[in-house]
């Protein structure tokens, strides 16, 4: 996270990081294997919330906004000088598992704040180190 306290990056799968081989390029012109990737704002990393849906409340936790993009849209962003936004490659379905975590927490914010303009708001659990795990 940069020392603004934010970091947007695009969650790609790994195999999507890697060169594509033609025929992989020509099904993703055609729309046969298009897949939406996951462009996250990583917004406030020190947030602590409770919910009568969690049961270890109150939690650590990341404020996270997120939206599905385009390869087209992402490509874009990162090949853009002034883009602030990284590529990450994470296995699918880590991406996937992310992309649900993050649906699951918006429903445990007010109406109000789970969006802010075209970006849906999310919590993730943050990792706080216990003596045992130093």
């Amino acid at each position: 996270m940069a020392r603004s306290g934010c970091s947007k990056s695009i969650l790609m799968p790994m195999k999507m990081a890697q060169p594509m081989a033609h025929s992989e390029l020509s099904a993703l012109e055609q729309g046969t294997n298009a897949r939406s990737l996951l462009n996250i704002w990583v917004f406030n990393g020190n947030i602590t919330f409770s919910s009568t849906e969690e049961p270890k409340s109150p939690l650590s936790a990341v404020k996270v906004l997120y939206r599905l993009v385009s390869e087209e849209e992402a490509n874009k962003m990162l090949e853009s000088m002034t883009s602030d936004v990284q590529d990450i490659a994470l296995p699918a379905d880590a991406i996937d598992a992310i992309t649900g975590i993050l649906g699951k927490s918006n429903n445990l914010l007010p109406e109000s704040d789970r969006h802010f303009r075209e970006w849906t708001v999310g919590l993730l659990e943050k990792w706080v180190p216990t003596p045992g795990d130093v």
